[in-house]
């Protein structure tokens, strides 16, 4: 993501992580708040770029914030959330296989 941010022309410094696991549907979500600093159209391409590039990262807030009515360059703080399968431990025994092949 900080690649990608470089390559729409933006300002990014630093990123903040945290994870949740949901047992039941057996997934995690790695939740993502990038602050950036650039224009609204660098802005724009790093979001349609990494949603292109990660397609099980959605985007999930948006903020802007200028600093001047008239100024080029924006605030903005991005959360995404990485939606990724849990890695499956054969627990299950036979029935485990069997869902695996679904």
């Amino acid at each position: 993501m900080f690649e990608l941010a470089r390559e729409s022309g933006l300002t990014l410094s630093q990123g903040d992580y945290n994870s949740q696991s949901n047992r039941d549907s057996r997934t995690d979500a790695y939740r993502v708040v990038l602050p950036v600093v650039g224009s609204y159209a660098a802005i724009r391409r790093f979001c349609e770029t990494t949603l292109l590039a990660i397609p099980f990262a959605s985007l999930d807030e948006i903020s802007f914030k200028r600093s001047t009515v008239g100024s080029p360059v924006l605030e903005a703080r991005l959360r995404f959330t990485l939606h990724l399968k849990q890695a499956s431990a054969n627990v299950g025994g036979p029935a485990s296989d069997q869902d695996s092949t679904s």
